[in-house]
């Protein structure tokens, strides 16, 4: 009976000696595919600059940025290229299963910790004036099944900058990658800075996702972001904000569509309160809508855009007949697009409507679209819009738009234009009314606009405008 526990021990050593260099080798190759599946995407670059394997931990040394095409298209925009081509280096710590030590104990693969490259240049220092032990801190645990167990986090900061103050409840992350499923919670207390200028403040924002990975450009799922409120001050001002939000939302939900080429999305935008100077918007919503969408598609006609933007030479032929493919075969595809609803109260005085755009693949040009115009033209593309607001936020609106038409005009004086503009306001108002492009409802004015087969109607009177 020893023999066999003498047996079965010596077994259980040889396992533990002799897995841990094998289990090395595998996450080396896991590390390597990791890296090269983040090069695909476009945005951002990596390279793994080191990997020293050790017998039961190995070590790594991943440099990330932005790739090279993508700084190019931001600057440009104008963006800050040099800035952005700056590079960064992980160093990555190791522990080899199946028994790996670190930060605890793992029954697993195994398990690895995260953070700035300790070498990077000035980052000492800067740990330091924060008066933290790293930046940032990502720990992960791979199980025997092969799925990943991750957290992450940014350390609190109370950090004083001369007059200024910044202030960090720091961010807190954890999730598991599974099955190509990314599931992660992120938490972040607090931020506030404040100084002689102003101060700014957010507070308790949350994040989660339950996605499936399954490209680059698919991953179905849903996701929310929620905020309890964000305010600025401007002491000139006096100590009102003069910005302050509440509970702001954004939810979205990704399912496959029709076909495994096409995705349907739904998003929404909330918020309760959004006060901006002397405005207040209340009880704001907007759903936004997206079906049969060929997300590949549409992401190369991005990328053929943003390549021809970055060309300076005339755009070529081959990049029209690509982009022409491209949109050929994201309105084959019979996609839609609604926003509803689209719901919100300014000053108290409400507004609701809702849009709609749908395809029609059976009414696309025949030979192909040669361009944007051809399929407008052929009528392959309707719209649909009704609104509905109380006549004095009408009234306000007609008031800017017609304040911000003769705004240039140095001659008028401020209190004049102010004037003049409410004046000709009711005069527009009634204007539209009378010719049936607004309907008067009681305490409220409601269009419907509508633009099917290439005939454009508000409320059912046709406009002679667009292609008939």
């Amino acid at each position: 009976m020893n023999k066999v526990v003498a047996a079965i021990v010596a077994l259980i050593v040889v396992l533990l000696l002799a897995v841990p260099p094998a289990l090395g080798t595998l996450t080396e190759s896991r590390v390597r595919e990791r890296v090269a599946a983040i090069n695909t995407n476009g945005v951002i670059t990596a390279e793994v600059k080191s990997f020293n394997r050790g017998w039961f931990g190995s070590t790594a040394k991943i440099e990330i940025g932005l790739s090279p095409g993508y700084i190019a298209q931001v600057a440009a925009s104008g963006g800050p290229a040099e800035v952005l081509g700056q590079h960064a280096t992980i160093a990555v710590d190791f522990a080899h299963g199946p028994v790996a030590v670190q930060k605890g104990v793992n029954f697993g693969w195994s398990s690895m910790v995260a953070r700035l490259d300790p070498e990077t240049a000035g980052l000492a220092e800067i740990e330091k004036q924060l008066g933290v032990p790293y930046l940032f801190e990502f720990r992960g645990r791979t199980g025997f099944g092969g799925g990943v167990v991750f957290d992450a986090d940014v350390p609190p900061m109370d950090v004083p900058a001369g007059v200024a103050q910044f202030k960090f409840s720091g961010a807190v992350l954890d999730g598991s990658y599974a099955g190509n499923r990314l599931v992660s919670k992120a938490n972040i207390d607090s931020l506030e800075f404040a100084s002689p200028g102003g101060t700014f403040a957010l507070h308790n924002l949350r994040a989660h996702t339950n996605n499936e990975i399954l490209s680059q450009y698919l991953s179905p799922g849903d996701a929310e972001v929620s905020i309890e409120s964000v305010s600025a001050v401007d002491p000139v001002q006096g100590t009102t904000p003069v910005l302050q939000a509440e509970k702001l939302k954004l939810t979205s939900s990704v399912k496959r569509g029709s076909s495994a080429a096409l995705v349907d999305m739904k998003v929404e935008y909330g918020l309760d309160r959004l006060h901006v100077a002397e405005n207040e918007i209340t009880g704001a919503v907007l759903g936004l809508a997206l079906q049969n969408l060929d997300v590949e598609a549409v992401q190369h006609l991005r990328g053929t855009a943003r390549d021809a933007s970055l060309n300076p030479s005339p755009t070529p032929d081959a990049t029209i007949a690509t982009a022409t493919a491209d949109l050929q075969r994201v309105l084959a595809a019979g996609p839609s697009v609604i926003l509803d609803p689209i719901r919100f109260a300014f000053d108290g005085e409400p507004f609701e409507g809702r849009a709609e755009f749908t395809t029609d693949p059976t009414k696309l040009p025949p030979g192909g679209i040669t361009d944007v115009a051809s399929a407008v033209l052929s009528g392959a593309v309707n719209s649909k819009a009704d609104v509905k607001l109380s006549k004095p936020l009408a009234r306000r609106l007609a008031a800017l738009a017609t304040e911000m038409q003769f705004r240039g005009d140095a001659r008028m004086p401020p209190e004049q234009l102010k004037y003049m503009a409410e004046a000709q306001a009711g005069l527009m108002l009634t204007q539209l009314a009378g010719q049936g492009f607004l309907v008067d409802d009681g305490e409220v004015y409601r269009a419907a606009l509508r633009y099917i087969d290439g005939a454009l109607t508000v409320n059912d009177k046709p406009l002679p405008f667009g292609p008939q």
